[in-house]
């Protein structure tokens, strides 16, 4: 369903292009070699989209496009997949960052430095998300291995110790305040019964029934009306529902729940007797950076066209400043729509702040 919102999106800034039928087979030709095999790809031929860089997000449009039957010409000037999100081995790694390349003293001391894959861009997904659900919706997880984080931990007093998610864990749970247990035991309880849609599960307390309408409660509320210790609320907001700071405060209850509920869930995947299995996270088997090949490999199945090692020298704008193609050299290709990274329109983006 992830995938299919997306793609409705995507479909309709292309509602005027018309469908065509995918080749049967892809085609992949390298910038440097076979100077005729890429031109092929130009002399003014026409297409739906065409896409420039290979990062996560060009790769993800590219081959929700091809599958949906678009006509894909998809560029980059490194000869690699990924962008800036690509996993590099040890002679990449230092070309890209500085340094001389292995010598033989390093390869010895180190083995072969194409056995290494560091992520530039490490990440986990947790396997009932959204990204895990396109991977799957699309395909595209094929083209990929997985495997199962071996465990989620929180660092306590130097000490690591298991992410308690049911009501059993928090009241024996090191991460939770000995005076909060009992509390925490029923709040973990009533977030794992809770069914949107069920009203029978709203209620909440043991003497005193309270209707929590978490549609209409902001998440400090909520968590105002469990009366649970700091140590326990940074426990479940930061360990388990995710949040990198505090704006669970300000956000509805109802997704606070959520994003416990998916943890829980995801958690559950995988198991033979019903038991929560060590960690909600997957990670690639050579890392983050497969997931923009993998679907760059989709789009390939369905048709779609890639040129890697081949420089874009000018974006071709039509009469109304809209992208319309592109020039490499003397070679043209034209299209209904251009996406691309802020890269290759540097005269059309400007840099406000940087991730570290």
């Amino acid at each position: 369903m992830a995938a299919q919102r997306v793609l409705g999106v995507l479909l309709g800034l292309l509602a005027a292009a018309a469908w065509v039928d995918g080749s049967s087979g892809s085609t992949e030709a390298r910038g440097q070699s076979g100077s005729q095999e890429w031109k092929k790809a130009f002399g003014g031929q026409h297409y739906d989209v065409i896409v420039l860089g290979t990062g996560m997000k060009e790769c993800l449009l590219s081959g929700l496009l091809s599958k949906a039957g678009r006509k894909v010409l998809h560029l980059d000037r490194n000869s690699y997949y990924g962008g800036s999100s690509a996993c590099c081995d040890l002679a990449r790694l230092q070309e890209t960052y500085g340094g001389a390349p292995p010598d033989e003293a390093l390869t010895t001391s180190l083995g072969n430095p194409q056995s290494y894959y560091v992520d530039q861009v490490p990440k986990l997904m947790i396997i009932k998300g959204k990204l895990a659900t396109i991977l799957m919706d699309t395909g595209a997880h094929r083209h990929m291995q997985f495997r199962r984080v071996d465990g989620a931990l929180i660092m306590k007093g130097g000490e690591l110790h298991t992410v308690p998610t049911t009501a059993k864990e928090a009241t024996t749970s090191p991460l939770v305040p000995l005076q909060d247990r009992l509390q925490a035991g029923r709040f973990f309880a009533w977030i794992n019964r809770y069914k949107a849609d069920d009203p029978a599960t709203h209620t909440a307390g043991v003497v005193r029934k309270t209707k929590l309408n978490l549609q209409h409660m902001s998440g400090e509320t909520f968590l105002q009306y469990w009366q649970l210790q700091p140590a326990t609320v940074e426990v479940a907001m930061h360990g388990i529902a995710l949040y990198a700071d505090q704006s669970y405060l300000t956000h509805p209850a109802s997704e606070l729940v959520r994003r416990m509920q998916l943890y829980r869930d995801s958690l559950m995947v995988g198991g033979s007797s019903g038991e929560p299995q060590p960690s909600p996270f997957l990670y690639p088997l050579y890392g983050m950076g497969e997931l923009p090949q993998a679907f760059s490999r989709l789009s390939s199945v369905f048709g779609g066209t890639f040129l890697l090692d081949r420089s874009v020298d000018e974006v071709l704008y039509d009469g109304g400043g809209g992208a319309c193609g592109v020039r490499c050299g003397e070679e043209k290709a034209f299209a209904r729509c251009v996406i691309g990274d802020p890269s290759y329109f540097p005269a059309k983006v400007k840099t406000s702040h940087h991730i570290v």
